[in-house]
């Protein structure tokens, strides 16, 4: 991939990293936080928004942002996937909720065609390399989610966690 072809400005652009399991009891208001947040992020002049299409809080922001395109048309998903086998061992039901978004996000990035170790961890950078602000959902500090904001941190990126509310 030409990443100097991208079609978004990473200075407009938020990303989203969160864990991949989120209980039913938590689900509901986190939804709510994350719909105001990106909100907010569209009012701030961020148009572009990044998601890893992983399960849990990835899926769940790229719904997020597709609700919104529907009022917002100038708001762009753009999904960044570590490998074309993602979904190779999910269940049936996360396999369909993802294809439909990618059906509707406005570009899918497929960083490589086959699953390997450190693929996620390439994904996660190439997440925060190409935005300014990352919204995440972070309740401990371990694990794909923590090393992600722990980089765009480093990176002196804008973060909203949204585990602490």
């Amino acid at each position: 991939m030409n990443y100097d072809a991208l079609s978004f400005e990473p200075g407009r652009a938020v990303c989203f990293s969160g864990h991949r399991f989120i209980s039913r009891e938590v689900l509901p208001a986190l939804r709510l936080h994350l719909s105001q947040a990106a909100l907010d992020a569209y009012h701030q002049g961020y148009r572009y928004f990044l998601s890893g299409g992983a399960r849990g809080f990835d899926l769940l922001a790229a719904e997020v942002v597709l609700t919104l395109k529907n009022t917002h048309p100038s708001v762009r998903l753009i999904m960044v996937l570590p490998c074309g086998d993602q979904t190779q061992k999910w269940s049936a039901a996360d396999r369909l909720r993802y294809q439909k978004i990618l059906a509707q996000s406005d570009q899918n990035i497929i960083l490589s065609d086959r699953y390997y170790e450190g693929c996620m961890q390439v994904r996660n950078h190439f997440l925060v390399d190409h935005s300014e602000k990352c919204i995440c959902y972070m309740k401990y500090c371990r694990g794909g989610t923590w090393h992600t904001v722990s980089y765009a941190d480093k990176n002196r990126k804008i973060i909203l966690n949204l585990g602490e509310m």
